[in-house]
């Protein structure tokens, strides 16, 4: 299969002689994949983790929640059990269960990780004990549940004279660079994520209200050099090969994905955004809501931006910014 040609495949799926299986469906076989080879003195419990996340998931989809589950995330929480696992068995040959783990251990895996990656994972790993212990799987958890740590921020903002060099590059690129002038603007002045970006299709940009639709959050509203900027790229998206087949307004001309109907992959997005500013779209992103974070307080990031309450909580304190208001109008 991964001989043939894309644009035969997409030929293939177009006739309706090929059928691709589902994404869920391979997340999924991948994720049992996973199960099967952990060593069955450990696989029961990880299978029961399993299987409770999906039912968790399956009844969220049915309430019609915002954001279920995903099955990346459960993925992402086998792979961390999967990992421990194979540390037990190279490190500590005499643990065969879950029953024989001690506190001394989970330190111990701990501390081989990154600072930010320990934290998410004790938290995982903290999870999995208590449904075990709820599930009469192990007889006590081997590790204490203390508040999580806060730890300092991974990317900076940058200072206000990066931010002018920025701003002016992105001014000065609008007709020689309009795609990397559109994908910056998108993350300096609107908190974009790549994801965000590659979901906007050609049907949510409303050219007449200088405005793009982008699901979970308001909407983008552009100025005026945003919307030349918009017009520029869309002139030369015109020109683009197969473009007639392909709903996605950020989309490449080069390579097999010209054939498929996809946004342009995460990694040029970076390159682009990259080889203009001097900057990833983390850094202008983070940027951009510290900015308003200061000017306006941690809550408009969540009215503006619709970042969760705990998103918003890494760029300013609510306590912090209620009181700055309160001493400023009594100062009024």
């Amino acid at each position: 299969m991964r001989l043939v040609k894309t644009s035969l495949l997409c030929f293939l799926q177009e006739q309706g002689i090929l059928k691709m299986p589902d994404e869920n469906d391979l997340l999924q076989a991948r994720i049992l994949k996973q199960i099967e080879q952990i060593p069955a003195g450990f696989r029961r419990l990880v299978n029961i983790y399993y299987q409770t996340r999906l039912e968790l998931r399956n009844r969220q989809i049915s309430h019609n929640e915002a954001t279920p589950l995903s099955l990346q995330t459960i993925n992402s929480d086998i792979g961390i059990f999967s990992r421990f696992v194979k540390w037990l068995d190279h490190e500590h040959q005499e643990v065969s269960s879950w029953n024989l783990v001690q506190e001394s251990h989970v330190h111990e895996f701990l501390l081989i990780l990154t600072p930010h990656n320990r934290e998410i994972v004790r938290k995982d790993l903290y999870v999995l004990f208590k449904l075990a212990r709820r599930r009469k799987a192990i007889t006590h958890i081997p590790m204490t549940n203390y508040p999580a740590r806060e730890l300092p921020p991974v990317s900076e903002p940058l200072s206000m004279t990066e931010q002018k060099r920025v701003a002016r590059i992105l001014l000065q690129s609008i007709h020689l660079n309009p795609l990397g002038c559109l994908l910056g603007c998108l993350c300096f002045f609107h908190g974009l994520t790549t994801k965000q970006i590659q979901s906007i299709k050609l049907s949510v940009v409303d050219l007449a209200g200088k405005k793009i639709i982008v699901k979970d959050r308001p909407p983008v509203y552009l100025s005026t050099e945003e919307l030349l900027a918009l017009e520029n790229y869309v002139k030369l998206r015109s020109h683009m090969r197969n473009v007639n087949k392909r709903e996605y307004l950020v989309i490449g001309d080069w390579g097999a994905r010209i054939y498929e109907n996809r946004p342009l992959g995460s990694r040029a997005i970076l390159k682009q955004v990259k080889e203009l500013t001097g900057y990833t779209t983390k850094q202008l992103r983070i940027t951009c809501y510290h900015s308003f974070s200061a000017r306006f307080g941690p809550l408009m990031l969540i009215d503006a931006f619709g970042l969760s309450k705990t998103q918003a909580s890494r760029y300013g304190r609510f306590e912090e910014y209620l009181l700055e208001e309160e001493i400023r109008s009594q100062r009024d």
